[in-house]
């Protein structure tokens, strides 16, 4: 857990190094769900963006955090390669502009402090499509509100209560047992419990 406030240069050189971060080392595009999410995760594991994100159609969102993508675009710190596939729908891919290299320099202290979370969170989420991290970051989500609120639940409580919220919530979705080796896997991660 981290014990340290920043300005919003600082939450602007976190977010452009998570967005480095994920270029360099995964295959997949860098859209907005995939930021929402790696924001998220990087909220749970201690690094204080200063987001709050609520349950949403593709799982934990923040209005906050879409907005702030938008601002970091208008302000050419991060680069939308927007673009539309061959099914006609609108896609953006996001990277980081020339003009972020000097906020990374800038707030070196900050990013000493995060820099091994943000490495984990990529490395840990590279290879995965935003529908897995729909999955992983929903499953989290609703495992962390349960054992905050449900502070008595056994382990085994607490991942039935956490599959039967992530089903009503998915409805269709992903099947139970999908659910089930998702909950598995993240709690076999210390920085996730």
């Amino acid at each position: 857990m981290f014990f340290f406030s920043f300005d919003d240069s600082s939450r602007d050189a976190i977010i452009i190094k998570l967005i480095s971060e994920w270029n360099n080392k995964s295959k997949k595009p860098l859209g907005r769900t995939t930021i929402q999410k790696l924001c998220y995760f990087a909220e749970a594991v201690g690094v204080p963006l200063g987001y709050n994100f609520t349950v949403y159609q593709y799982g934990p969102y923040s209005q906050e955090l879409y907005a702030h993508i938008d601002d970091m675009v208008s302000f050419d710190l991060i680069n939308d390669m927007h673009s539309v596939n061959e099914k006609k729908t609108d896609s953006s891919s996001y990277s980081a502009s020339e003009a972020a290299i000097y906020l990374l320099t800038s707030n070196e202290d900050v990013l000493s402090k995060t820099n091994e979370m943000i490495l984990f969170l990529v490395e840990y989420f590279k290879n995965m499509t935003p529908r897995d991290l729909e999955l992983y970051s929903t499953t989290h989500y609703y495992y962390a509100a349960n054992k905050g609120f449900y502070q008595s639940l056994g382990e085994d409580d607490l991942r039935d209560l956490t599959i039967r919220n992530v089903v009503a919530a998915k409805k269709d979705k992903f099947k139970r047992h999908e659910i089930f080796e998702t909950y598995c896997s993240l709690l076999k991660i210390p920085q996730f419990k």
